[in-house]
């Protein structure tokens, strides 16, 4: 009887206990390192968007197109065709020179987030 007793008495506490999600693996507590509430450093600004250039060459001939500033690169650019590029913006010296003609230079500068159409016609 007294067994019966204590038997009734765990089950009233039992049912008076909170009640827990089924037993199972837990996922562990976040350290306070995780928690993205703690971080001290900034997320950096994203740089400035490169422009986008298309190059047209309007010449009968294949061109190469050399540009030098803040990046330097060489394209070639077949007979009536087009290229599109994209550079860090800035102040760019160019050289273009195509077969039995003079090489033509200058400079060009091109600003963040534009587009630009470059035509060339060397013949």
């Amino acid at each position: 009887m007294r067994l019966l007793s204590s038997l009734a008495a765990a089950l009233t506490l039992a049912s008076c206990a909170p009640t827990s999600p089924e037993a199972g693996p837990t996922a562990p507590s976040p350290s306070p390192a995780a928690d993205p509430t703690t971080l001290t450093e900034a997320t950096p600004p994203p740089g400035p968007v490169k422009p986008l250039i298309t190059i047209r060459n309007m010449s009968n001939r294949d061109i190469m197109v050399g540009v030098r500033g803040p990046e330097i690169q060489m394209i070639s650019i077949p007979k009536r065709a087009k290229r599109t590029i994209s550079l860090p913006p800035g102040n760019y010296k160019w050289a273009a020179t195509a077969e039995k003609t003079e090489t033509q230079v200058g400079s060009k500068s091109f600003a963040p987030g534009q587009q630009y159409v470059w035509d060339f016609k060397l013949d």
